[in-house]
């Protein structure tokens, strides 16, 4: 059987939901807003259950209703709390501007926020070499869990003429 290790949210409750989806022995690891990477260098704990458990795939997973996102696209900052004062910061003026334009655009930001948590992962984790990591995105209207968007989907400005 597969063996995967889960990055989520606790605000999501997304535990039940990707058990019954993913037929593998699921492993989860939570932190707020999936901000995994600002902590992943110090959590020796994760290392060795990675080794100890042969997990061979890594996967992020934000829901589409995420409060800490929305929070933080609407512009709440959440200065001086350990872990989430610097959330906010993780996403550009113009996608707290325009976030709510549609699905499609919140499915967008999402999408790249992962892959700077994936690519710091892969900075700081020294197995990521052996592992296949990626990004999930849970749609609660539709009741499933669709890949993120490719980079090249994802616009990094915006250009209005």
């Amino acid at each position: 059987m597969h063996k995967q290790l889960y990055f989520i949210c606790p605000t999501d409750c997304l535990e039940p939901l990707i058990n019954k989806s993913f037929s593998s022995e699921n492993y989860f690891y939570t932190s707020l807003g999936n901000s995994i990477a600002s902590e992943i260098q110090y959590n020796a704990h994760l290392l060795e259950l990675i080794k100890i458990k042969n997990i061979k795939k890594i996967r992020l997973v934000l829901s589409d209703e995420n409060r800490l996102v929305l929070e933080a696209l609407a512009g709440i900052n959440y200065n001086g709390i350990q872990g989430v004062s610097h959330f906010a910061k993780e996403f550009h003026p113009e996608q707290q501007e325009y976030w709510w334009n549609s699905q499609t655009m919140l499915l967008s930001v999402l999408s790249s926020y992962l892959r700077k948590v994936i690519a710091r992962i892969h900075q700081e984790l020294p197995l990521t070499s052996t592992i296949d990591i990626k990004g999930l995105i849970y749609q609660r209207t539709a009741n499933r869990f669709l890949e993120i968007y490719p980079e090249f989907l994802c616009l990094k400005k915006r250009d209005l003429n």
